[in-house]
């Protein structure tokens, strides 16, 4: 092998000829892709940047749709819905601490990337520099884990399709996501195992009463 691979740049493919001219294009194509650019840079993030994450028991996922009751659909289609995953949120939020928090705010085409002090991350989309920002520091609050760095840029999309056109959206609902694991991530043994535990809030109405979520 070390007779065949002259360079650290070099490809070496064996086969059948048949299945060999499709592999050669796709590897010609792929490294038109990734010559001279770090691997993280074609997903808008550093190669330093692409750490693994521990694992979490617990995440609250934030939810705001187009309409202001939690309806599904407006002028015979369905309502944007877009929704942020916090991770490792604080124990006992209540309607009240979550609220305070989820404002109604325009999505569009910026994204703010937050990287945590646990791995973990979290993007929010936002019409300006400034609204995905303050939208994302405020759910932040809701997090154990503290921003250590903050990554903000401008999506750019020819196909039309694909554009992200600002929309209003409102809190629809919070729901909290638990699933106990053991120190390597998998779930803890029981009738239980591998089933997810979920509590929601509804966030477009006046709650029953302000228990804690959990």
């Amino acid at each position: 092998m070390s007779k065949i691979v002259k360079s650290s740049q070099d490809i070496v493919l064996f086969g059948r000829q048949k299945e060999l001219k499709l592999a050669i294009l796709q590897s010609m194509a792929n490294q038109r892709i990734i010559w001279s650019k770090d691997v993280g840079q074609i997903v808008g993030l550093p190669a330093a940047d692409a750490i693994s994450a521990k694992p979490q028991e617990r995440k609250l996922i934030i939810a705001f749709k187009e309409t202001k009751d939690g309806k599904t659909r407006i002028n015979g289609r369905l309502a944007k819905l877009v929704a942020y995953t916090i991770p490792e949120p604080k124990k006992a939020l209540t309607y009240t601490q979550i609220k305070t928090v989820t404002q109604p705010f325009t999505w569009g085409p910026w994204r703010a990337t937050a990287f945590f002090n646990n791995r973990r991350q979290m993007a929010v989309y936002g019409v300006s520099k400034q609204e995905c920002e303050k939208v994302l520091l405020k759910l932040a609050t809701l997090s154990t884990a503290s921003i250590t760095k903050l990554h903000i840029s401008e999506e750019k999309i020819s196909n039309p399709k694909l554009k992200k056109i600002p929309t209003r959206v409102f809190p629809a609902y919070a729901t909290l996501v638990s699933e106990p694991t053991d120190i390597q991530g998998k779930p803890l043994q029981g009738d239980k195992a591998y089933k997810k535990q979920r509590r929601r809030l509804i966030l477009y109405r006046d709650p029953v009463n302000n228990l804690p979520l959990g």
